[in-house]
């Protein structure tokens, strides 16, 4: 029997003690070298352009800033105590385009690992993440408010009550161990937004072959589902269906980079290798 159960979501701004000075259109110059350490399976020309990456996201990072988002939960049952913590960081600006071509090092090798060194100058913008505003409710084996529920167990039907102050475009991913699938828009609807009229409260995937059920493996899993809500239609014909960690996060920050007004909020859920909780 479970006695007590905590959730806590912390939002945090990590900021620089020397501002950056902006300059015309609100760009920023950002340099700096760093050094990019990666595994022999990894070719050298994929690491070279890993390496500016990085290098980028470094530099923007130290010069702009970054918005770390942290989420905890601890369960408390009669025989122990399980607690699960994520955090995600985000780069505070986009970059625009380099002042000078990144110059990259040879590869030094040691321990079975390599390294280069990559000095970046760039022009970046800084780049505000917008507050949410709407109603997000994640429901268990029903679809009205009282169904609402953040622990799951194999073969529990997954639903979503939405509501925004506001008219826009929804887009919904669950991120499971290995990998992210998107939920909304529809299967077989990839190319079309999820179009959101102003105060509508939406019962989402209670719908023919769209509806999902939980699953596990052998131990009780953390998994996120991610809404993504913005004014403006943020859907393109890029949007996969099943994505990498790192392709999803590569597409929600190049949405944010262009978007301000896009609203992203992120809840944790548990789901449990079909028992009681």
């Amino acid at each position: 029997m479970r006695h007590c159960f905590i959730l806590l979501t912390a939002v945090m701004l990590l900021s620089l003690p020397v501002l950056p000075i902006y300059g015309k259109n609100g760009k920023v110059k950002c340099e700096g070298t760093y050094r990019y350490v990666y595994e022999a399976h990894v070719s050298h020309a994929e690491a070279r352009v890993l390496g500016v990456e990085y290098a980028i996201q470094c530099a923007i990072s130290e010069k702009l800033g970054t918005t770390v988002s942290s989420e905890s939960r601890i369960d408390i049952t009669d025989s122990k105590e399980w607690f699960a913590q994520t955090s995600r960081c985000h780069s505070k600006g986009k970059f625009i385009r380099h002042i000078h071509e990144p110059k990259i090092s040879d590869p030094i090798y040691a321990d079975n690992l390599s390294s280069i060194e990559i000095t970046v100058s760039f022009y970046a913008r800084a780049i505000e993440y917008a507050p949410t505003a709407f109603k997000a409710h994640i429901l268990r084996n029903g679809t009205e408010p009282r169904f609402e529920d953040d622990t799951f167990r194999a073969g529990d039907k997954f639903y979503m009550q939405f509501q925004s102050p506001k008219a826009g475009y929804l887009a919904i991913f669950f991120e499971a161990t290995e990998n992210v699938v998107c939920m909304l828009p529809y299967i077989g609807e990839e190319s079309k937004p999820f179009i959101v009229k102003k105060g509508e409260n939406y019962t989402l995937f209670n719908v023919d072959n769209n509806t999902y059920h939980m699953s596990c493996d052998e131990r009780d899993e953390i998994n996120f589902v991610h809404i993504v809500f913005s004014p403006k239609s943020f859907i393109r014909d890029d949007l996969e269906r099943v994505m990498s960690h790192r392709r999803f996060s590569e597409w929600l920050d190049s949405r944010r980079a262009y978007d301000e007004q896009l609203e992203v909020e992120t809840r944790m859920i548990k789901v449990c290798k079909g028992k009681e909780y």
